[in-house]
């Protein structure tokens, strides 16, 4: 006990320095990256990761972006949607970390030539869009149906589409890279969509834009905006349980508080140590409300109880006991179920998917900051302001 109130001699010290860190940390919050991609939720050091990163070493890179497009005007091989597709192939070549692109102007075509077997393009560059080249194009379609069918164009040959190989980068390249693989990979996709609004702009075509990065794309859409409406509910519910519960101002805000600062300070962390945010990582700030209020709650209990339990008149001498002891009744409870919960959350980095790690790692320190702050933040609050005295 006199430890503690040795700690609590400058309330007024614990609470700047918790408010100042909060600052400081929900400053960085803006720096911390996004990172949707399918690839980090495959288990890295894996043997069939290992075999898809020398694949890509030896044969090249497997993101790809698509794109289709689809005559709304019957066929898609006339003369005007085969140079829309010319334009957006050359455009999508000239941009970096672009590889290769595969599309109906720009594949192979294996014929015989001068009695040997030799590739070409299946377009080959005499192509002048007469009505002879474009019979010329679809009898090539028809006669290797199998090479071509359903890879370069449908059926009934109504819509065509283009594959967009990316840029893989290398363990260096990702090391040295002042932005995240996701970033790059996003960037470039905004590129393409781009080229492809622009050239299919006042063209009879529907156009489609898939594949890994429009996935991550989407992830990191539907995350936000999962972020935006959890967030706001969890802490109406939580509000509203405390309000029921304790129906005290204090009693209602202050465990929210800590949890709000905690989770600030974790997010913060993340981004000063380039930890990216993650589908699973947006579950923090939800879990951290909703799980680190507890030991607010425990602590505000046990003052309640202590505070109840003063008899006679209350004095600053009885006010001070009662905080003391009603944090010398609950500090062992709270500091058992805290150091279990972030055990249980540690426990998830044995599981093989990286992005569980960060998850993990930071929920247990997330969890951890809230229960110090219940135990500093709120005591040092009622010590300093809830007394109405100003302390030496």
């Amino acid at each position: 006990m006199k430890a503690t109130r040795l700690f609590f001699k400058r309330p007024w010290i614990i609470i700047a320095i918790c408010v100042i860190l909060t600052g400081v940390f929900g400053f960085f919050i803006t720096g911390l990256g996004i990172d949707n991609s399918i690839r980090q939720f495959l288990p890295q050091k894996d043997a069939s990761y290992t075999r898809l990163t020398q694949t890509e070493d030896e044969f090249g890179s497997m993101i790809v972006i698509g794109v289709s497009l689809e005559s709304k005007k019957g066929t898609i091989l006339t003369p005007e949607n085969i140079e829309v597709v010319r334009k957006i192939t050359d455009r999508c070549l000239d941009l970096n970390e672009v590889e290769g692109v595969d599309s109906l102007t720009h594949i192979d075509y294996v014929c015989e030539y001068d009695g040997s077997i030799s590739a070409s393009q299946l377009i080959p560059d005499s192509y002048t869009g007469s009505e002879a080249d474009i019979e010329q194009l679809e009898g090539r379609l028809a006669e290797w149906s199998d090479m071509y069918n359903r890879v370069i164009v449908n059926d009934d040959n109504t819509a065509t589409q283009m594959q967009i190989t990316i840029h893989s980068m290398t363990p260096e390249e990702k090391a040295t890279s002042k932005i995240t693989d996701a970033e790059r990979q996003q960037k470039i996709l905004e590129q393409v969509r781009q080229v492809v609004v622009e050239e299919c702009e006042g063209q009879p075509l529907i156009y489609k834009i898939y594949g890994d990065p429009v996935v991550a794309e989407s992830a990191r859409s539907f995350m936000i905006s999962d972020l935006a409406a959890l967030i706001p509910l969890v802490i109406v519910v939580v509000l509203l349980s405390l309000f029921f519960s304790f129906k005290t101002v204090d009693g209602t805000l202050l465990p929210l508080i800590t949890v709000v600062m905690s989770a600030a300070w974790t997010m913060g962390l993340m981004a000063l140590l380039g930890i990216t945010f993650t589908l699973v990582s947006s579950v923090i700030p939800v879990a951290l409300i909703a799980v680190g209020s507890a030991y607010g709650i425990h602590v505000l209990t046990h003052y309640y109880v202590a505070l109840d339990g003063v008899e006679g008149e209350l004095t600053r001498e009885k006010y001070v006991e009662a905080i003391f002891a009603g944090l010398k009744e609950v500090m062992k409870a709270v500091l058992l179920a805290g150091i279990t919960t972030i055990v249980g959350f540690i426990s998830l980095v044995s599981s093989p998917i990286e992005p569980l790690h960060s998850f993990a790692i930071f929920t247990a320190i997330g969890v951890g900051i809230a229960l110090l702050l219940s135990i500093t933040f709120i005591p040092a609050l009622f010590y300093h302001f809830y007394s109405g005295f100003a302390f030496d």
